[in-house]
């Protein structure tokens, strides 16, 4: 599990910065709901440093952190993370 995750940390840090937002955005939104994507917030700030992105506003922080709250508020209400057996 462990590995998967790193895989697909390099994975979307190799996609952030080749393809276009609204390519990365949708594979984001996958990536959180799939797990608890802390290193999701750390990969944005780095790409925000090296775009230099973070002198005035941070963008990809922010929609990351913000993804990644709205996600954690909302996976408990969705329908397969909760199991009625």
């Amino acid at each position: 599990m462990i590995l998967l995750r790193i895989v697909c940390c390099i994975g979307m840090l190799v996609a952030s910065i080749l393809l276009p937002w609204f390519i990365v955005l949708p594979l984001a939104v996958v990536y959180v709901l799939w797990s608890r994507a802390y290193e999701l917030v750390v990969l944005a700030a780095f790409i925000d440093a090296y775009f230099g992105s973070a002198v005035l506003i941070p963008y990809y922080t922010l929609t990351a952190a913000a993804l990644f709250l709205v996600a954690e508020w909302v996976k408990p209400s969705l329908s397969f993370y909760t199991r009625n057996t």
